[in-house]
């Protein structure tokens, strides 16, 4: 033929107008991402049934688990598009609608039914079908990813007989490829969605549980300070009574009541109590006393002056506050090699703001030995619904940053803290 010729022309419109389609609906089967991937399918199945003029397409997936697995897996609609006017198919489409269809789809050949020529001949139940639900014909081709065929995209006539040209066939073989490989994504998204949901779900459960332990943790510490304080304590101040009045050698009494202020000093220093019987201010005085004790360096607390101020704040938050401070002070006593500590306290009406920072070796590439007490530290915070950080601070040490809220997380799993916390390192 002739470069002029009509047919020619027309042939060579014919294949244009199919690159454009399928440029088209490659841009949006690719662009489109996670949940926008249902859209980005439908999307694609109107513009298949524009370009053939058909009345309705869809798409199918091959359940891989399920009752139908015995057989190949269930052929199940998810996707389709339709003329006004036209029904969707939806749902399971069963073998003994389509029996010889189903199967040569699932061995990776493409099917076309024409019920008014009564083609093909060896597929009589599948016609029955088509006549049944008006279909005047029907093309249809795998999908197929990795390998194994995971599925089906029809395009069917239910307003007028269609034939289906070989060159059209291998054309919908194509788009087919563009439709495997979006379902693929899609079962991807999916597993990663019911991944993630799973997750989230034990995260949840654990931390409901860490809540539930930390209460119990919390009740023993309470009873441990009433023995020490209540019987301990005064069973040893007794016994060094007796003992002066036995006549026992006064170093000997002297030693048991300095064993009874130890142990009613650690009975104080028990959290909460500590808190419970000084407030928020006098614990951190107390707490910040005790350290300067034992660390050699200089140590800075800068807190409000007004002790009022922290009656403000809810014992349970003030309770994780001394902790933090607790465990972060112990940090710096046993690895930080500082000589410096800055403790800073800012009590507002959203919250409490504590930091921790120190001039020593900082915490490095890698959480310091006593990530234990990291840990412990964070699920504390993130229980009662804060945020905390660990970092390098303007002293070139190691930073402790925490945002406490002005009243316990109602809901102790830490989902507020994760969405709206500060990035938590360690």
């Amino acid at each position: 033929m002739r470069d002029g010729d009509p047919d020619t022309i027309a042939h060579a419109n014919r294949d244009r107008a199919f690159e454009e389609l399928v440029a088209s609906l490659a841009s949006g089967l690719i662009v489109a991402e996670g949940g926008d991937l249902d859209g980005g399918i439908e999307a694609a199945l109107a513009e298949v049934v524009r370009f053939y003029g058909a009345d309705r397409s869809t798409l199918f997936r091959i359940a891989t688990d399920g009752p139908g697995e015995a057989t190949g897996g269930d052929f199940i609609a998810t996707d389709c598009w339709t003329r006004p006017n036209v029904s969707r198919i939806e749902g399971v489409i069963a073998d003994r609608d389509f029996p010889k269809s189903l199967a040569r789809i699932r061995a990776g050949e493409s099917v076309f039914l024409d019920p008014g020529r009564g083609r093909p001949a060896d597929a009589a139940a599948d016609l029955a079908t088509c006549r049944s639900w008006g279909i005047e014909s029907l093309v249809a081709s795998p999908l197929v990813a990795d390998g194994r065929v995971v599925g089906a995209v029809s395009i069917g006539q239910l307003s007028r007989r269609r034939p289906w040209s070989d060159a059209e066939r291998v054309q919908l073989a194509t788009i087919a490829g563009l439709f495997a490989s979006a379902v693929a994504r899609r079962r991807t998204h999916l597993q990663l969605a019911t991944a993630r949901s799973r997750l989230e779900e034990a995260e949840r459960r654990f931390r409901r549980a860490s809540a539930a332990a930390l209460g119990a943790q919390e009740e023993e510490r309470r009873r441990i300070a009433r023995d020490l304080h209540d019987d301990v304590t005064q069973r040893l101040v007794s016994l060094s009574l007796e003992l002066e009045l036995a006549g026992v050698r006064e170093s000997v009494a002297a030693e048991v009541r300095t064993l009874a202020e130890l142990v009613h000093g650690h009975s104080r220093r028990l959290h909460p109590r500590l808190v419970e019987s000084l407030g928020l201010l006098g614990a951190v005085d107390a707490e910040v006393a005790a350290f300067e004790s034992r660390f050699a360096g200089e140590v800075a607390l800068i807190a409000p002056e007004d002790a009022a101020s922290g009656d403000r704040v809810p014992t349970s938050i003030a309770g994780v506050a001394c902790l933090v401070l607790k465990e972060a002070l112990r940090n710096v006593e046993r690895h930080a090699g500082a000589a410096r500590v800055e403790i800073r306290i800012s009590i507002r009406d959203d919250g409490l703001g504590l930091e921790i920072e120190d001039d020593g070796c900082g915490f490095g590439e890698q959480a310091p030995p006593s990530g234990l007490g990291l840990i412990s530290m964070r699920e504390r915070v993130e229980l009662v619904g804060g945020r905390i950080r660990f970092d390098r601070g303007r002293l070139d040490g190691a930073l402790v940053w925490a945002m406490l809220p002005s009243s316990p997380n109602p809901d102790p799993t830490g989902e507020q803290a994760r969405r709206g916390g500060e990035e938590v390192v360690g």
